[in-house]
């Protein structure tokens, strides 16, 4: 009845159970009618396997290689079939082997089982087809094993360039720098990096391969955020890579530590004091630092190294050299927020009962802030005749915030007790003074006589000036420190603020 129907696979089924005596001539039947019929791949597997069964194995190999993607969608029905081809032929028409090999290498790269397909091309030797099978898979690293099995060294060379630029194109095309990289064409892998705004990676591969990348694409970065005004992200990369020693370089890295010196962030700071550090050692190293430019940034770094050590002071309350420090700072009120230390300056005289240096300093705070409230008030701030023999910047010369700190109340406050202080207290309201070896007085914490144009050192703790027979060196970066100051710092500190070794 199911013959009649033309059901041959629930015919020989049902043969194999119950008359296996007719297995034979139906599968025969069903062989031959194969073609004609709309047979399931799955239907031409058990038709296969039970020409295995009655040995034809040239039948079986026919009937599996007749399973296609034409009539069964199961990939495993396919791959099994095919498979057990290849195992039938290898052990029963060795002749015919490599051809059906061929047969079914092709099919299962119309499917996407390319590695399948490149191990089985792998194992005729037809190492050709399978470099190109595992290159076409992505498998890169198979297949230049493969071509590295070729006896012929020409045709080996002319795969491993084969396979090198196809995995540079699949690099270039999927965006997988460490895939370029891995074909040796780095300078291509931090190109992309860098066109993909992925300057993490860019810098750290650009640091691997000399200084002539990381300078190209260290540099690139510095112009992109600097753009932007993302200076935190600027100055984390220049302290994390350094700052090059490229002459062209020298305005960008001082308009960023101008930058920095407006906002004062604590964390950026103590970046930039890092970058300036190893920026000023290879000034140092190149000669540079006693010109012009040296000066200058050896300024910056002394400004970043002082802010920084104040913000530390203020942090772990050593009151004196915070104090002395804040004061200290106010000589570079030109780079650093003028209103910000003279404030700052004056309530740390008056913390420590300076009271005639706080007089002074908190009222010319008042009168920055009655300018900046009024910027065409040429003569709020007076003429500065107590300042006459210091080494501050005249407010007059330094370019103003565009908005005070403070509101009205806490300005009426400093008001308040000025005033109080004037009346209530025989103070003189002058900054502080020592004589200089010329006989001259001068600002006491002023590093210029500006009679006889003798200079002094700053302080590598406080940034007060260094006094003959005051002072000490660090043993390691020869920095001198007031011996007091530095006496203070090392109960508090173990290593020299400024070189980071350990302080004896």
């Amino acid at each position: 009845m199911y013959v009649d129907q033309g059901n041959y696979p629930l015919a020989l089924k049902i043969a194999k159970s119950h008359a296996p005596h007719m297995v034979a001539e139906l599968n025969n039947k069903y062989g031959n009618v194969a073609n004609t019929y709309n047979m399931t791949g799955e239907d031409l597997y058990q038709s296969a396997q039970t020409w295995e069964e009655q040995r034809d194995y040239l039948k079986a190999i026919e009937i599996y290689l007749e399973v296609t993607p034409q009539n069964t969608q199961s990939e495993d029905v396919m791959t099994r079939a095919w498979e057990r081809a290849i195992q039938i032929a290898a052990n029963y028409d060795k002749d015919k082997y490599p051809r059906i090999v061929q047969i079914v290498c092709k099919r299962l790269i119309e499917i996407k089982k390319l590695e399948t397909a490149a191990f089985l091309y792998e194992q005729v030797g037809q190492y050709q087809e399978a470099v190109t099978t595992y290159v076409q898979g992505r498998e890169f690293e198979k297949a230049k094993q493969v071509a590295q099995m070729i006896n012929n060294k020409e045709l080996n060379t002319k795969l491993m360039d084969y396979i090198t630029k196809e995995q540079r194109k699949y690099g270039a095309s999927t965006g997988q720098a460490n895939v370029m990289i891995e074909t040796g064409d780095v300078a291509a892998a931090m190109e992309m990096l860098a066109q993909k705004n992925d300057w993490g990676q860019c810098l750290q591969l650009a640091d691997k391969h000399g200084v002539e990348y990381l300078n190209k694409y260290l540099m690139r970065y510095v112009k992109i955020t600097m753009q932007q005004g993302r200076f935190s992200e600027t100055i984390q990369s220049l302290a994390t890579y350094g700052m090059p020693i490229i002459q062209q370089n020298y305005p960008i890295y001082e308009n960023l530590a101008i930058e920095i010196f407006v906002e004062c962030d604590p964390k950026e700071l103590k970046l930039l004091r890092q970058a300036l550090f190893g920026f000023i050692q290879g000034l140092e190293a190149a000669h540079e630092i006693k010109s012009e430019t040296g000066k200058k940034f050896l300024k910056f770094g002394i400004v970043a190294h002082l802010l920084n050590l104040r913000n530390q002071y203020a942090q772990d309350g050593i009151v004196k050299l915070h104090a002395q420090t804040c004061i200290s700072l106010l000589r570079y009120c030109d780079l650093v927020r003028i209103d910000q230390l003279y404030l700052d300056a004056g309530r740390v005289a008056k913390k420590i009962n300076q009271l005639g240096l706080a007089f002074v300093l908190l009222n010319r705070y008042l009168d920055i802030y009655e300018v900046i409230e009024d910027p065409d008030n040429n003569n709020g701030l007076g003429d500065g005749a107590e300042f006459q023999n210091s080494d501050l910047p005249s407010p007059y010369d330094v370019p103003m915030p565009e908005k005070n700190l403070i509101n009205d109340k806490e300005k009426e406050e400093i008001r308040d007790w000025l005033l109080q202080l004037s009346v209530n207290q025989n103070q003189d309201p002058v900054l502080p003074t020592r004589q200089c070896d010329c006989g001259y007085q001068i600002y006491d914490a002023s590093l210029r006589c500006f009679k006889c144009k003798q200079t002094w050192e700053p302080c590598i703790i406080t940034g007060m000036p260094l006094l003959k027979n005051q002072t000490i060196n660090c043993q390691s970066c020869g920095k001198g420190a007031l011996k007091d100051a530095w006496n203070t710092y090392l109960q508090a500190y173990p290593t020299c603020p400024w070189c980071n070794k350990h302080a004896k």
